[in-house]
């Protein structure tokens, strides 16, 4: 008797041949290899969805004939939950001493950017922990990953408690008025004697035109009210009085004191976040004319 023809056998067609794969990740997509074998050319192609896993799609795919039969090993990439659409694939925070903060994140997702967690001005996606951080720049590209898209985004605002930057000035300013001065004694904020001329005569003055800027980021409104008039900034300087007499001209300046002199401001577009710079500058109430 005639031995029988070897046959090769892959069980019923169009079916998986094993089990399923996965690797799972939080900083980057998901994968999986699939194998199946099939009478038909073309049954799996680059984009196909894993079967039972609608966001896990098909990247690369392996094709073998064997006789009548082709056999299929292909590679997915995406989400195994089919409900989850965003994943931050990494973030990195920014928090310079002055101005707002920064926050930069990629992402993969399935969303379009007219997505409102994706739009302009929005938080961080799925994440409430950060309230004063807003969305404010995108970049999208395309994934090798059918249906995905990998996006950067840039987040400005405050990530936590911030304390106030502070710049002192003390600017020298030179007048040399005309007429006879007499300048008396004074003192500093040390208690020392500052000796004035104690002579009446003509007088070059050499005086210190002192400034406090503050910046800070905050969620109040900007103070505009404090312009003009007097406003002594916390913990300010102390300055010498200037004490003299003349027969001269004088001027007397107001308001005089500490003043506000300018505030700056930076707002986020569309949301109660500013970025603020004030000046405070110290002024003599009578100076020479």
């Amino acid at each position: 008797m005639a031995s029988p023809v070897p046959t090769i056998s892959f069980g019923a067609l169009e079916e998986q041949i094993g089990g399923l794969k996965f690797s799972l990740r939080t900083n980057d997509l998901d994968s999986c290899s699939y194998s199946v074998d099939s009478l038909t050319d073309g049954f799996v192609e680059c984009g196909d969805a894993l079967p039972g896993y609608a966001k896990m799609k098909a990247v690369e795919v392996r094709q073998e004939q064997v006789g009548d039969v082709w056999v299929y090993n292909g590679e997915y990439k995406g989400f195994k939950n089919p409900n989850e659409s965003l994943r931050i694939l990494s973030r990195s925070e920014n928090s310079p001493s002055e101005g707002f903060d920064n926050l930069n994140l990629s992402i993969a997702t399935t969303m379009d950017t007219a997505h409102p967690l994706l739009a302009r001005g929005a938080g961080v996606p799925n994440d409430d922990s950060l309230p004063f951080m807003f969305i404010m720049d995108r970049t999208k590209d395309s994934s090798e990953v059918a249906g995905f898209s990998m996006m950067s985004l840039q987040l400005r605002g405050l990530l936590g408690d911030k304390p106030y930057t502070r710049r002192v000035n003390g600017n020298n300013v030179t007048m040399s008025p005309e007429g006879n001065w007499t300048v008396y004694n004074t003192t500093n904020e040390l208690g020392e004697t500052v000796a004035g001329t104690l002579v009446t005569a003509p007088t070059e003055f050499s005086l210190a035109k002192v400034t406090v800027v503050d910046s800070f980021v905050t969620t109040s409104t900007p103070p505009w009210a404090g312009i003009p008039g007097n406003f002594t900034p916390e913990n300010a300087p102390t300055v010498t009085a200037l004490d003299f007499s003349t027969g001269g001209a004088i001027m007397y300046h107001w308001p005089f004191g500490w003043r506000r002199a300018n505030v700056t401001t930076e707002q986020l577009p569309g949301q109660d976040i500013w970025f603020i710079s004030i000046t405070y500058e110290y002024q003599q109430k009578i100076l020479p004319g």
